[in-house]
């Protein structure tokens, strides 16, 4: 059976996302202008073809009744020695 690779994030808004982008390209990131900045709610997970609308439906269901978020940004971390990825910490 055929599956898609689903993740959900919220992306972040101009100015911010600017700003990240000069951060991620500082830092020689390889996925700077594929990927945009986000911060990643739930990471990509695989679902069945058939299932897609029925996770599609619970994702927009939470984002209806979820309230708006004031998030902070930073400081920089990362996740090595184990993986060389580096990330914003949320607050």
């Amino acid at each position: 059976m055929a599956r898609q690779r689903l993740g959900v994030v919220l992306l972040v808004p101009q100015p911010a996302a600017s700003l990240v982008d000069g951060l991620r390209h500082a830092l020689g990131d390889s996925a700077l202008g594929r990927i945009e900045p986000h911060v990643t709610l739930v990471p990509p997970v695989n679902v069945a073809e058939r299932d897609v609308p029925r996770a599609l439906a619970v994702v927009r269901a939470a984002a209806a009744a979820a309230s708006p978020l004031d998030l902070r940004l930073g400081p920089v971390d990362t996740f090595a020695p184990v993986n060389p990825v580096a990330y914003l910490r949320v607050g």
